[in-house]
């Protein structure tokens, strides 16, 4: 019958239990936080180093208000520090580790596209 349920899947081989749901919506909530190709650069750049708004617009070629609406995002995410120098504020990365998220999911697109260019290519 064609509308009929599918037959219930086998979760002998599940790994670990299915998160709640409070936890399932702050992990998509910092994703989401994340696909922004703007807060990724920004990431990026605060990254190397410590630097002040007017640091970061020059870097990322953005308005004073771009910069400070996005880094804010980033700031109630948890993903960046803010501290102040004088009349500056200067921003730092929080968690290292979100580095290693972003060069994962870069890495495996960079083979998945080498392996579609690979696909369609002539022979040599």
């Amino acid at each position: 019958m064609l509308l009929s349920s599918p037959a219930p899947a086998d979760t002998s081989s599940v790994a670990f239990p299915v998160p709640s749901d409070m936890v399932l919506h702050l992990v998509a909530k910092h994703f989401k936080l994340l696909s922004d190709e703007f807060r990724l650069k920004l990431l990026l750049v605060i990254g190397l180093e410590e630097l002040s708004v007017n640091q970061i617009m020059v870097l990322v070629d953005a308005k004073q208000t771009t910069v400070s609406k996005h880094l804010q995002m980033l700031l109630d995410g948890n993903f960046i520090r803010c501290r102040k120098q004088g009349r500056s504020r200067m921003y730092t990365v929080a968690e290292p580790a979100i580095f290693e998220l972003y060069y994962v999911v870069r890495d495996a697109l960079a083979t998945r596209l080498a392996e579609n260019i690979a696909a369609v290519s002539p022979p040599n």
